[in-house]
């Protein structure tokens, strides 16, 4: 994982990471786009959760 797209990282100020947490989806459903892409992204998290929890 790249250090530098961890929005809950200690070296962004107060107002950068505000900034970072509200720019990042939570769920798939927040996620705007083409359905299908969006969709394909949540099989493909789910997938690669189930393999990694194994």
């Amino acid at each position: 994982m790249n250090e530098y797209l961890d929005a809950s990282s200690d070296d962004l100020g107060s107002e950068e990471n505000e900034f970072e947490i509200k720019l990042r989806p939570a769920a798939f459903d927040d996620f705007s786009g083409q359905q299908k892409v969006v969709d394909n992204l949540e099989v493909l998290f789910l997938h690669r959760i189930k393999e990694v929890m194994l």
